[in-house]
């Protein structure tokens, strides 16, 4: 017998515009996300204070950063 599943599966209208602005932040953001995420995990010696901090602030940062990107590539587009 093979086995029945249900998904629940939706679109969402995006303007291409928005996509593209926010891949292009994502693209340029990614370096100092995966250095921030780097010196978190594998930070050492006593200086290394980053590495205390918990997942959800770095995340809190990730977001951040990206917002940051994201604003600028949208009023790169915009002028």
């Amino acid at each position: 017998m093979g086995d029945t599943t249900a998904a629940l599966v939706w679109g969402v209208p995006v303007r291409i515009s928005d996509l593209l602005c926010s891949v292009d932040a994502f693209h340029k953001a990614m370096p100092t996300i995966q250095t921030l995420r780097l010196c978190n995990q594998f930070g050492q010696g006593e200086d290394a204070r980053i590495t205390k901090l918990p997942k959800e602030l770095i995340a809190f940062i990730e977001e951040e950063l990206l917002a940051i990107h994201r604003q600028e590539e949208e009023s790169r587009s915009v002028g």
